[in-house]
């Protein structure tokens, strides 16, 4: 069991020190978060404000639904392209040596 949380606190002292070495990785999280509001923003506008010129009382319609689906999506390919990045950029890091963000 203690060798269970050795190993698990070895992995988080390497897990820091790649980070502190690294703080582009830090990046990586903070533009997903910019670019999944913006996607939101964008995706559901449009639907808030068809619904405010319905009225209040009606239910959503196909055209709702499509955009919540599509909005789902959206966020789901962007939340992985960016975890996608930063295993990508943590692997080079173990393996290979510095690399900066921007540049393959």
């Amino acid at each position: 069991m203690f060798e269970t949380f050795s190993r698990s606190w070895k992995i988080t002292k390497l897990s820091f020190d790649v980070i502190m070495k690294d703080k582009e990785l830090l990046l990586f999280p903070l533009l997903a978060g910019i670019f999944s509001t913006l996607f939101m923003v964008a995706m559901l506008f449009p639907s808030i404000i068809t619904s405010f010129m319905k009225g209040s009382g009606q239910s959503y319609g196909i055209t709702e639904y499509l955009i919540f689906f599509i909005t789902y999506l959206g966020l789901a390919f962007i939340a992985t392209f960016f975890n996608v990045c930063v295993v990508y950029t943590t692997k080079i890091r173990f393996g290979e040596g510095m690399r900066l963000f921007g540049r393959v």
